[in-house]
């Protein structure tokens, strides 16, 4: 077993990166339907407050269902693959505030109104999930 790991802002960032590039070489035609940049933000913060998509009933959760189910089902494995790198991580507050501010910022010069009241929405809807985080 590997040895906790704090991650920072910018190891966050970078995860983000690793996941966005995912989707960059793939190209339009290569994400799932109702696919926004907005998701890959989020990806990373469920996996990093705990959850685990290789849980074998995790189709049947509530959980599941925080993202579009072509996120965990048409990816590769890439969620199963990030949780894999954020297993026995701790994320600072200090990193887990930075990382939201990187994302409004990101987001708002990428992403529509609409994308930016679904990330709102979704912060707001995982909020407990996070709490934890701040």
């Amino acid at each position: 077993m590997k040895p906790r790991e704090i991650y920072d802002a910018d190891k966050l960032w970078s995860l983000t990166g690793e996941v966005n590039e995912y989707f960059r070489k793939l190209g339009g035609s290569g994400c799932y339907p109702g696919f926004a940049d907005w998701h890959v933000l989020g990806l990373v913060l469920l996996l990093v407050s705990g959850l685990d998509p290789s849980e074998a009933d995790f189709f049947d959760s509530r959980e599941s269902h925080t993202l579009p189910l072509g996120l965990w089902r048409e990816t590769d494995g890439l969620p199963i693959s990030i949780a894999e790198k954020l297993k026995g991580t701790v994320i600072t507050q200090k990193a887990f505030e930075e990382s939201l501010k990187r994302s409004f910022a990101h987001l708002s010069t990428t992403a529509g109104a609409g994308d930016l009241l679904d990330w709102a929405k979704f912060l707001d809807r995982n909020s407990s999930r996070f709490v934890h985080l701040r």
